[in-house]
């Protein structure tokens, strides 16, 4: 039992990591690399603008299956890419509102800035993720 614990492989599945990275992905016989895989979508979300961006759109920019996005988005952002983006523009339009001035419709102009059609689906989704209203993040701009 004198030997190194760490320095023997039998302990470890072959690909594990210690350094906490994520392994790259192994499909088709290619190494997919998760950090690429995200930041390819995300300039492509990043190019959309508030427009929409679907799963085929994110596939494509970054060259993998489907199943690859979600394995890459799961690994790297711990997260489904369609989640992700969401988060994303909810905390995009938090920032506009709080650094707009205080008017009708801001809350309406953030949201559809960003891309958020549904105006009900973005209220009750700011709230679960910033535990606050968009209309109560407004009253506190710094403008």
């Amino acid at each position: 039992m004198g030997e190194n614990l760490l320095n023997d492989h039998r302990l470890f599945n072959e690909g594990d990591h210690l350094d906490g990275r994520p392994e790259p992905m192994r499909k088709s016989g290619r190494v997919c690399n998760p950090g690429r895989i995200v930041r390819a979508a995300e300039e492509r979300f990043a190019q959309a603008g508030p427009n929409p961006v679907s799963l085929a759109d994110l596939c494509v920019a970054a060259g993998v299956s489907k199943s690859a996005l979600y394995l890459a988005f799961e690994s790297w952002c711990s997260e489904p890419p369609i989640a992700y983006f969401h988060k994303r523009r909810l905390t995009q339009a938090r920032s506009r509102l709080l650094n707009t001035e205080h008017r009708r419709g801001a809350v309406k102009n953030a949201a559809l800035s960003v891309g958020l059609t549904e105006l009900g689906r973005f209220s009750n989704d700011y709230r679960w993720l910033f535990g606050e209203s968009p209309s109560t993040t407004l009253s506190r701009s710094v403008i």
